[in-house]
């Protein structure tokens, strides 16, 4: 569970920037998903590689799903940390380890 609704455009330019690189530039078109996980399972039944995008993966990836905390917030009378500080920590200990 997570405080908001961020999209995942959001997301990695927000972990971007906290990990100091560059965030995606370009969107990738549907039919460029649609035609990935399709290679990328052909590369799987050739070379035994493991898969990295499923069909199930490209369909959650360009479907929007809204869920709400409001329940859990209420039952467990708790309050969630905003994504963008958990992002922050996350990446400082990070490039700490790797740094």
């Amino acid at each position: 569970m997570v405080s908001e609704i961020w999209t995942y455009k959001r997301f990695l330019q927000t972990i971007a920037k906290n990990l100091n690189v560059k965030p995606p530039y370009k969107e990738v078109k549907k039919w460029q998903l649609q035609i990935a996980w399709r290679l990328d399972w052909l590369s799987h039944k050739l070379r035994g590689k493991r898969r990295k995008l499923t069909k199930q993966l490209v369909q959650s990836l360009l479907s929007k799903s809204y869920h709400s905390n409001n329940k859990i917030k209420s039952a467990l009378n708790i309050e969630f940390k905003p994504i963008e500080q958990s992002i922050t920590e996350v990446s400082q200990v990070f490039l700490k380890e790797v740094c």
